[in-house]
């Protein structure tokens, strides 16, 4: 009877020894699936950042962009205008030396009128002299 009581508990605590393990693997597996779940909400989590700082370096370079295109006509208006400013100021200053050089040739014009009407006076007066004598 001892012997059968014995067998019965060593069979009992193999059950409980098997239940155990069995429970010890469903919980190995649980704690399992709570690990994957919790790396997988880690992956999804990077991947969304990843994803945003994609967004965010495409907006960054978009606004680069955009200022080097306001930057680049701003430069380009700037030459133009003094690219303009310098032809005007050519302009002006060849329609000075232009009417410096026409009030240069019409004082020598003037001059070589007056030269050769004294001239032509001299000449009369001289031949006028000569006559009367």
């Amino acid at each position: 009877e001892k012997k059968e009581e014995k067998e019965k508990e060593k069979g009992k605590e193999k059950e409980k020894r098997k239940e155990k393990e069995k429970d010890d693997e469903k919980d190995k597996d649980k704690v399992k699936a709570r690990e994957k779940d919790r790396d997988d909400s880690r992956d999804s989590a990077d991947k969304e950042e990843h994803q945003r700082d994609r967004v965010r370096e495409k907006e960054q370079e978009k606004d680069h962009d955009r200022e080097r295109r306001v930057r680049d006509s701003d430069n380009d208006r700037d030459r133009d205008r003094d690219r303009d400013r310098d032809r005007n100021r050519n302009r002006e200053h060849d329609r000075d030396r232009d009417r410096e050089h026409d009030r240069d040739r019409d004082r020598d014009r003037d001059h070589d009128r007056d030269r050769d009407r004294d001239r032509d006076r001299d000449h009369d007066r001289d031949r006028d002299s000569k006559e009367k004598e």
